[in-house]
Formats: structure tokens, C-alpha cells, sequence
């Protein structure tokens, strides 16, 4: 593609995304106030990460493609509500790694990441089977020449797995 075509694509696509986050990110907010768990779409994406296996700020900061500033009040508002907890590593002591604490496993077993309600899913059945398929290889390619397949791998390893 040519430079001309390439910039307005990028565009549209980058619209397209940001409409279909925000969508998700809304029907995540639904979920997550009809169950009363004080806590935003990221302390939920955060939580989910940390359920799957202890991450400092740093690694979370590197998962989550966001500036570990971002992510410090995040952090501090799940620890408040006591939905997580920061450890120790007996090998560096540096090192913190956050853990959910009873309280935040308890919320997230109440809550579904995807459900027969969610907007994502509707729509997603609405496709069909080929253009869903075609849709996650074409994703999965952008975002490992963007993160890198050994990431995407281990990203979607730890998260996707634990869901089907």
C-alpha cells in the first residue's frame, strides 16, 4: 500500500478501535456497577492480570502498554478497598509484587469478563463464525508486530486459557 492509502486507513482503523474499546469499556462500567464493586474498567483489568499470577507496577506497566504513573492511583484505590495487597520477593527485596487479597478473588468470581449480555458478544455472534475468525487472526497480527508474538503469546496465554 502506498503512503496515500496507508494514512487514511490508519486512520479509520484507529477510529474503528477506539469506538469498539469504548463500547467494551462502557459494557465493562455496566458490569462492574451493577455489582456494586466501586472499582473502574482498568482496577478490573489490573485485577484480572494480578489473579492470574502476582506482577509488580513495573510488569503491569509493561503488560498493560501504560506509563506506570497511570497506573499508581489505580493501584492505591484497589489497595484502599483491599481488593489487593503488596508482597515481598524473599529474592530481591526490591521487588513488590501485588497479589489480590480474599476480598478482590471473591468480587471477581461475581463477575464475568464476558456474558450473554455483553455487547461484544452480541455482535460477535451477529458476524459468524468465518468473519470472527478472520477478525482475531488479522488483531492478533497487528498487535504482535506492535508488541511482539512472544508478548501477545504470553498475554493471551495467561488471560484467554483461564476463560474458555
Amino acid at each position: 500500500m502506498t503512503k496515500q492509502k496507508l494514512s487514511p486507513a490508519a486512520l479509520e482503523i484507529k477510529m474503528l478501535s477506539f469506538l469498539f474499546m469504548k463500547a467494551a469499556r462502557t459494557d465493562i462500567a455496566r458490569q462492574l456497577k451493577a455489582h456494586g464493586s466501586g472499582v473502574n474498567p482498568l482496577g478490573f483489568g489490573v485485577l484480572n492480570m494480578i489473579k492470574h499470577r502476582p506482577r509488580t507496577l513495573s510488569e503491569l506497566s509493561q503488560e498493560t502498554i501504560l506509563a506506570p504513573a497511570t497506573l499508581v492511583p489505580v493501584v492505591q484505590t484497589l489497595e484502599k478497598k483491599g481488593l489487593i495487597e503488596r508482597g515481598h520477593d524473599p529474592r530481591d527485596r526490591r521487588r513488590s509484587p501485588l497479589h489480590l487479597t480474599k476480598q478482590g478473588e471473591a468480587m471477581l468470581a461475581k463477575i464475568s469478563l464476558t456474558s450473554e449480555k455483553d455487547i461484544v458478544v452480541k455482535k460477535l455472534k451477529g458476524l459468524g463464525e468465518k468473519d470472527v475468525g478472520e477478525l482475531r487472526r488479522i488483531l492478533r497480527k497487528l498487535v504482535a508486530s506492535i508488541v511482539g508474538e512472544k508478548k501477545l503469546a504470553e498475554i493471551l496465554k495467561s488471560h484467554i486459557q483461564k476463560h474458555e
